[in-house]
């Protein structure tokens, strides 16, 4: 008799997931959670909290989304929203969105890397790096969270249209943290191989560095071009100009990556 009542639970707890993922109320709640206006969002995060985790499914993905927003009352609410619905995923991103040490935002790091659905985290992802990647003291080298944020989405999202312009616009002189921005400088290289698309604009960013006033970010550069190879044959003038650099890390850098790019 027990065993009956138990599976009958059972039963009746599938259908209740599979009404909470499929109902006509949950899709509006997504669609103005996309699309409506701040109070609107604010209001479909609420409302979708109140479904908890049977709605986790199409949920998740979205209130990743709407944590990204540039809208602070927006993000918070979802983040709340997300609690209710994948409490897991919740705390490890409150970790990593918030927390003052730099080793317990880098094991969270290193946890939502290891997720099934780590995907649903890109959002959240770029707009963690880009908020924080010109600002984080870099003195003894880029933080190791952004490090590992930087490799997961390489790995994840390595043709993510938003991630790719992140990279560029953290490249550029506008980052006053030379470490991370030659970290930075350093992952375009390695995008280039996943993405080829996204050669022409990777090879601009570079080309802009090599004349940088620093000699890390002069070096960085070369190094990044010497990633792409043939592809980058077109800055060969450039990369030669860099062999009588007055420095010599420079120098170096340029004779290898003039080898890379001449295919020798």
């Amino acid at each position: 008799m027990k065993t009956m009542y138990v599976c009958c639970l059972a039963a009746l707890a599938v259908p209740a997931l599979a009404v909470a993922e499929d109902s006509s109320e949950l899709k509006a709640y997504l669609r103005a959670l996309k699309s409506g206006s701040n109070a609107e969002q604010i209001r479909a995060a609420q409302d979708i909290a109140k479904l908890g985790a049977a709605a986790a499914g199409p949920a998740v993905p979205a209130l990743c989304e709407a944590i990204a927003d540039n809208n602070s009352k927006v993000a918070a609410a979802a983040l709340e929203a997300l609690e209710k619905v994948d409490a897991k995923l919740h705390k490890l991103l409150t970790a990593l969105l918030f927390d003052g040490s730099e080793k317990k935002r880098s094991d969270a790091m290193q946890d939502i890397s290891q997720l099934e659905n780590v995907e649903v985290t890109v959002p959240v992802l770029i707009a963690n790096v880009r908020n924080r990647i010109a600002k984080d003291n870099d003195r003894n080298g880029i933080p190791g969270d952004l490090v590992r944020a930087i490799d997961a989405l390489q790995s994840i999202a390595p043709k993510n249209p938003s991630y790719l312009k992140l990279l560029v616009d953290a490249s550029g002189p506008g980052n006053p943290r030379n470490k991370n921005r030659n970290y930075v400088i350093k992952a375009l290289g390695d995008l280039a191989a996943e993405n080829e698309k996204s050669i022409p604009t990777i090879k601009r960013a570079l080309a802009a560095s090599l004349v940088d006033r620093s000699k890390d970010t002069r070096v960085a550069a070369l190094e990044a071009i010497g990633k792409i190879g043939l592809p980058a044959k077109d800055l060969a003038a450039t990369v030669k100009k860099l062999k009588f650099d007055g420095e010599a890390d420079v120098r170096d850098a340029a004779s290898a990556a003039l080898e890379k790019i001449q295919g020798k």
